[in-house]
């Protein structure tokens, strides 16, 4: 994506395809271990019930915390109402 000149780096083709093939793998690698998560990052359990799906800007189905989710709405809102 980037257009500077410094950036680029000759490849032949079979250097360009074995670059993208680790990073393809990297990135499953990263997929999957965030498939198998049963908590998010704040400790809430990511049950079918608290979960979100969406489709991230790269095209990658993502899960969110619905309890986080609520909280950081709930903050949003306070925040709102003591500033109007």
């Amino acid at each position: 994506m980037c257009v500077n000149p410094s950036h680029l780096e000759t490849l032949t083709k079979q250097e360009h395809n074995q670059q993208w093939r680790d990073l393809s793998k990297a990135i499953e690698a990263t997929k999957q271990r965030y498939a198998d998560r049963t908590h998010c990052s704040s400790g809430h359990e990511l049950t079918e019930k608290n979960t979100r799906e969406y489709i991230n800007k790269n095209g990658y189905t993502e899960r969110r915390c619905r309890s986080c989710h609520n909280i950081r709405e709930e903050k949003r809102r306070k925040e709102r109402k003591l500033g109007g």
